[in-house]
């Protein structure tokens, strides 16, 4: 019997995966070699591999709370020597003969997720979705399909070189760079657009989170904390950030607890959420001129522009909706940590209760798949016997309101025991989720982000920029929640510090 499953994988044009070596010009690039091991070696720097890349120079990386899941070893598809991080702005190095967009010494911010900008995902702006990026069988074994490559993110997603490097190599570089032609705007603020402050601001749109909604978002690490900043600004009532780091909690506490004093986030620019279904954007016409690496033939571009309008759904614009109201008034902003509640029935669940009797409109799930409370869960991990924990999910489903909706951005591989399927189902929740669509947020939100449309200042997230000589360093601390670390960016450049 032909095994149908490979097929439509094996006629697809990849990009190259690998980057072709530099024969003599070395890097230093923090490597993976195992389960709690990372170092900072000296590798080869990478060369254009195809003309459709760029290379870049990396001035700032990050270690991401997703990074950890890599480090603890718990994800499949790492292999000894990878090269970590998904995270990165610097500026161009040099660029493939194909590149259109981009040129040397631009300053760049390099998406987290590498699509394609041509196939039927990324006509839709689902980027992460993208079919053409990354070659993984066993995604497409374990998934029935492949989502899009991410940097830096084991071969299960690509096996693509990240950025926690002094140059990094983007693949189709006119479709997963950003160009910031503001000098002003620091590379503490533009690293969040390659991912955390797209990723807050995707769990809003996954929960379609509105005005005066009631909000609980579980994980107040970088991305739960960007989740409460633009529940906020899409004019959410009622925010509630749950976490077990006291010190996480406090920030969130300094930051948002005087919301009321500042006047609440700045209402939005309602223009520039008002697409709808038939509407072309101008970044959109603007790629219509792109050729693609992976399709020959020509099409015209009246013929393109048609294609477009129909396939572009009304649901790449649902924040439109947030965005015409009026900001309340009045905001609330509460915290719970959750080890306060683990010896009282219901647990969280009651906090919950007790702060929005009724429920939530909202939760979001900011932490994922390795959160485990009890020992029946760490058994069966530890046996194999599932890969991931519900425990977050089944809160999120139970703490909800009838009707409610679910938003879930915290990773999750594979599959797990005791979901909480039948309240799923029996209280009619709307659940939507999966990874960031960078490239279809990241224009917008720079445009806020340099038109100071928030009341609060983004980088609070940031609590250590450390030398990148020393990240082997920096990801002990983040793991193990040391020195009130939240979010740790790693500078090329910087001398030694004391850690």
């Amino acid at each position: 019997m032909p095994d149908y499953s490979t097929q439509a994988t094996e006629q697809i044009r990849f990009p190259e995966t690998e980057y072709k070596k530099h024969p003599t010009l070395k890097m230093r690039a923090l490597q993976w070699m195992g389960k709690k091991t990372v170092k900072v070696n000296e590798v080869s720097r990478p060369q254009i591999t195809e003309p459709t890349d760029v290379i870049v120079k990396v001035t700032t990386s990050t270690i991401c709370g997703s990074d950890l899941h890599l480090y603890f070893g718990e994800f499949s598809g790492m292999h000894q020597g990878d090269i970590l991080g998904h995270e990165a702005v610097g500026i161009v190095d040099e660029v493939g003969a194909n590149i259109k967009n981009v040129k040397k010494g631009d300053r760049v911010v390099v998406s987290a997720v590498i699509s394609c900008g041509q196939c039927e995902y990324c006509e839709r702006k689902e980027f992460s979705l993208c079919d053409m990026t990354n070659p993984s069988k066993e995604m497409e074994k374990m998934y029935g399909h492949r989502t899009a490559a991410l940097f830096g993110y084991s071969h299960l997603t690509g096996g693509y070189a990240g950025g926690q490097s002094e140059y990094v190599r983007v693949p189709l570089g006119d479709q997963n760079l950003l160009v910031v032609e503001n000098a002003n705007l620091k590379d503490d603020l533009l690293i969040l657009l390659a991912d955390v402050a797209c990723t807050g601001f995707h769990a809003t749109e996954c929960a379609d989170v509105h005005f005066n909604d009631k909000v609980v978002i579980f994980g107040a690490g970088p991305v739960g904390l960007m989740a409460a900043m633009w529940s906020f600004y899409r004019g959410a009532q009622h925010v509630v950030l749950i976490d077990g780091e006291e010190y996480r909690l406090e920030k969130a506490r300094q930051v948002f607890g005087n919301l009321n004093e500042l006047g609440g986030m700045k209402k939005a620019d309602v223009e520039l959420w008002k697409g709808k279904s038939k509407n072309i954007l101008e970044s959109d016409l603007q790629s219509l001129s792109l050729s693609s690496p992976f399709t020959s033939g020509s099409e015209s571009t009246e013929k393109k522009i048609e294609s477009k309008q129909e396939n572009i759904p009304s649901e790449c614009f649902s924040g439109s909706k947030a965005f015409e109201q009026e900001i309340p008034k009045h905001v609330q902003f509460h915290t719970i940590n959750f080890h306060d509640w683990a010896s009282v029935d219901g647990g969280v669940v009651k906090a919950v209760q007790s702060l929005i009797p009724g429920g939530p409109d909202v939760c979001l799930d900011a932490v994922g798949f390795r959160f485990e409370r009890g020992f029946l869960h760490t058994i069966e991990r530890s046996l194999g016997l599932e890969t991931d924990t519900p425990q977050i999910l089944n809160d999120c489903i139970i703490c909800c309101k009838k009707g409610g909706r679910l938003g879930i951005v915290g990773d999750y591989l594979n599959r797990c025991n005791d979901f909480a399927v039948g309240p799923l189902m029996e209280k009619g929740l709307n659940w939507k989720g999966g990874q960031v669509f960078v490239q279809r947020y990241w224009k917008d939100l720079l445009r806020v982000f340099e038109t100071n449309q928030l009341n609060i200042d983004p980088t609070f997230i940031i609590t250590h920029q450390v030398p990148l000589s020393q990240a082997d360093k920096a990801y002990d601390m983040f793991a193990n929640y040391k020195d009130g670390s939240i979010k740790v960016l790693l500078k090329p450049g910087m001398d030694t510090i004391n850690l």
